[in-house]
């Protein structure tokens, strides 16, 4: 558990777990915090997992060939994924709930 030091400043102890090439894997917080991540064969991360304040939240990534930005997005183990929409213009995609698709 993180420690208040004399001066009302508290410290917290954050440890990183990477892989044997390099890619950041974990980060766990000594509250029980923790953001965690997985790599396909391209190095994109295909799922991200966090714990905060006791609250657990899943997201899911899919990749179309076309660019390094998810196709569609999955948020929690029991939902659809969320297809990518264009802003005209802009160009950048946006992710909204009313396209699920399953």
């Amino acid at each position: 558990m993180p420690s208040e030091r004399a001066d009302g400043n508290t410290i917290r102890v954050l440890t990183y777990i990477y892989d044997d090439i390099g890619r950041l894997l974990r980060v766990s917080g000594d509250d029980g915090s923790y953001v965690k991540t997985s790599y396909d064969k391209l190095d994109k991360s295909t799922d991200l997992h966090y714990k905060f304040n006791g609250q657990r939240r899943d997201i899911y990534f899919d990749y179309s060939s076309k660019d390094n930005l998810p196709l569609r997005v999955k948020f929690g183990t029991n939902s659809a994924y969320v297809k990518r929409k264009f802003s005209a213009r802009a160009g950048e995609g946006i992710y909204v709930g009313n396209s699920a698709e399953a």
